[in-house]
């Protein structure tokens, strides 16, 4: 937990929620901050904190990394919105293929509706049942895609649109956007890499990220960081460690913004490309730090993101949200305890992406946060961060993160060609992903009524990693808190708790 008073269940994890069903498994998940969480569970008797209930209603899922659709592509390209499965974790989706005429360009990315606003973790000494990190609005808003900076595709050159993989069996591949969204207060750090010209375009795109605004007005004012401080700049002059040897999961822990989407992601990708960190941030030698994305579109053909070939490069300055009581240390990812800076930092420089988006990337942001609370302004920095994320968030920041497609899987549903029950399917395609080195991202599922809280001790609306599995086939899952992971659970467990889809990179 982040000393730094963690929030609580600030709303469900960034998914942005599906459309409404006795059960949305593509909610947003809203699991508080860690130590929010924590507090939660303690006083589980109580009711949610109005905050937490105002937070789990994510609106339309535009994850803030989506990628932005040319006017050309919006003409000729199939509309990708898809309402998605609302049904329990069971219910399944499987949108039919788009089919694009070879020359048409790549449409952008369906909205999604609900999201994972996991909450900051919650102070273990707090009182009140804070907006929990963990939280993810898995049911609010799971959309897929959000991403720290949104670029504009130009249309590509004329070339043979390949239909979408077919996967074996029932899987199917996820269009666009997911309505559950999971993380801090609607998690949505959609990265803001979407679409970009391919034309004229130059080789990347420059920005400075110095204060990002993190002063969330639908929190309670004792969760919200006070003012900008040093927290990597020790008290002997020393500077925290931008890497503490090789980077590694255990050096992510998410503090008081309600976006464990983010830190999920962060962790998965350190766990199995922990190269592709080290290659996206480096100290500039100024006292500074350089961040480089991969810039990202959304396939509709593919039904997946692709990096564009451009990158986004931010000098980041070391300046980091602190509270007042306790100025040494971060409040939103850790950097005391980890002994490592580039969480923080890349944390920071996602958030801070929305100023390079586009004005057509803005003004989709600006109609997706309109959709969901037309009373406040736009959220930007680290606030929209909090908003949440879903799994086509997870997806699209995977790509900025490592260069490589990634997309979003529906669950298995029904007996493949070779007789696979759906469980043996789901088993055996986790497992490959993970034999592969690629990160399985999941978010769980809100709360029914009657329940206090998930069994094997998962957080409702929460994102996590999946990191193995046993050999008992049992599930092991990681919480972005760093602590307070959940039981391990069977594939029946898995199924009936997380919500039907995850998020992953594409091999193919």
């Amino acid at each position: 937990m982040d000393p730094a008073m963690p929030e609580g269940q600030d709303g469900q994890d960034s998914e942005a929620p599906e459309p409404t069903a006795p059960e949305d498994p593509d909610a947003p998940d809203p699991v508080g901050a860690p130590e929010e969480r924590q507090q939660a569970a303690a006083e589980e008797a109580e009711p949610l904190s109005p905050d937490a209930e105002s937070e789990s209603e994510p609106g339309p899922a535009d994850n803030p990394l989506d990628a932005v659709a040319d006017p050309a592509d919006e003409e000729t390209a199939p509309d990708p919105t898809e309402p998605e499965a609302t049904d329990h974790s069971d219910a399944v989706v499987h949108p039919e293929p788009a089919q694009e005429p070879a020359d048409a360009p790549e449409p952008a990315p369906a909205q999604e509706t609900s999201s994972d606003l996991g909450s900051a973790p919650e102070p273990e000494a707090a009182e009140e049942r804070p907006d929990s990190p963990a939280r993810a609005l898995d049911e609010a808003v799971e959309n897929e895609g959000p991403a720290p900076h949104d670029a504009v595709d130009a249309p590509e050159a004329p070339a043979s649109v390949e239909a979408p993989d077919e996967p074996e069996g029932s899987r199917t591949a996820i269009r666009g956007d997911d309505d559950a969204i999971e993380g801090g207060l609607l998690d949505r750090v959609r990265q803001a890499v979407g679409k970009g010209d391919r034309g004229d375009r130059a080789p990347e795109i420059a920005g400075i990220v110095d204060h990002p605004d993190f002063q969330d007005p639908s929190r309670r004012r004792e969760r919200v960081p006070d003012s900008y401080g040093t927290p990597l700049d020790g008290a002997d002059g020393r500077r925290t460690p931008l890497f503490n040897g090789d980077p590694t999961r255990e050096q992510t822990a998410q503090g008081a913004l309600d976006d464990c989407g983010v830190i999920a992601t962060l962790g998965a990708v350190a766990g199995h490309r922990p190269e592709a960190i080290r290659e996206c941030v480096r100290e500039t030698g100024d006292g500074n730090y350089e961040v480089r994305l991969h810039e990202a579109k959304f396939s509709g053909s593919r039904m997946r993101y692709e990096p564009t070939g451009r990158t986004m490069a931010l000098t980041v300055t070391p300046d980091l949200p602190v509270f007042d009581k306790d100025p040494s240390t971060p409040a939103f990812a850790d950097s005391t305890d980890t002994g490592a800076a580039w969480a923080p930092i890349l944390e920071k420089a996602i958030a801070g992406s929305d100023q390079c988006w586009s004005d057509e990337r803005r003004q989709r942001w600006k109609e997706r946060s309109a959709t969901r609370d037309p009373a406040h302004e736009i959220p930007t920095g680290y606030v929209r961060l909090n908003q949440g994320t879903n799994p086509s968030d997870r997806a699209e920041m995977l790509t900025q993160l490592t260069g490589h497609p990634a997309r979003t899987w529906e669950f298995p549903t029904g007996y493949d060609y070779a007789g696979r029950t759906a469980d043996r399917q789901l088993l055996d395609d986790l497992r490959g992903h993970l034999s592969d080195n690629s990160p399985v991202l999941v978010g769980s599922r809100e709360l029914r009524d009657g329940e206090i809280q998930l069994p094997n001790g998962l957080a409702d609306q929460h994102a996590y990693e999946v990191t193995g599995i046993d050999d008992r086939e049992l599930i092991h899952l990681r919480n972005p808190w760093n602590h307070a992971h959940p039981q391990p659970m069977t594939i029946g467990q898995f199924r009936a708790n997380i919500r039907p889809r995850y998020s992953t990179l594409d091999q193919a």
